[in-house]
């Protein structure tokens, strides 16, 4: 059997055992450049769990591509690939192919530094954390402080990533602040524009 009849044959069996596109994609993508990884849409948690797989199943010490088009999503599954991209041998190049807003411009700047890029119109996205709250006062001031305790999260990884200080951080991200590819290099966010 030729080598192109089996990787045909093992796509199809696998997409047929997959239960989204999104997960389709990914795997697909690891049979085929194992050191290649798309994030490509919302960031929640079965895009979480397919990143973060793909991300472990290519950990052999070279470096692995995570590329990016995301408008964000879950800060719980997000902060579950950054925590994943971090545990990692490999270094981690992120690459924002179109956009990366929110939660997906956490994950994109948390790559390894020196190895951050960004395609010469794309465009990054960053603002505080946002939760919906409801239900008794008690239930609203729990909800309320989940929300400071991810936000000092993001204010960390962030400052971490960019250099930057605490006032610097906050400031971009005290309103939904889109951030041209120039801007994204000179305030940290990424390294240099492909």
């Amino acid at each position: 059997m030729k080598k192109g009849i089996l990787i045909t044959i093992i796509m199809a069996f696998t997409i047929s055992l997959l239960p989204t596109k999104k997960t389709q994609a990914l795997t697909i993508s690891s049979l085929i450049a194992p050191h290649d990884v798309y994030m490509y849409g919302e960031v929640d948690d079965q895009m979480a769990t397919a990143v973060s797989h793909a991300l472990i199943n290519a950990d052999d010490g070279n470096e692995i591509t995570l590329h990016i088009i995301s408008p964000g999503g879950s800060v719980y599954s997000g902060l579950y690939i950054v925590d994943t991209m971090r545990s990692l041998h490999s270094p981690v190049k992120t690459v924002v192919e179109s956009y990366a807003m929110s939660m997906a411009a956490i994950i994109a700047a948390s790559g390894t530094k020196g190895r951050r890029f960004i395609y010469p119109n794309a465009t990054m996205l960053t603002h505080t954390v946002s939760l919906s709250c409801q239900g008794h006062l008690p239930e609203i001031i729990n909800c309320a402080n989940e929300a400071v305790r991810l936000q000092n999260i993001m204010d960390s990884i962030l400052m971490k990533s960019t250099g930057q200080d605490l006032q610097s951080v906050r400031n971009m991200e005290s309103y939904d602040h889109f951030i041209s590819a120039d801007d994204s290099v000179k305030l940290g966010l990424v390294d240099s524009i492909i």
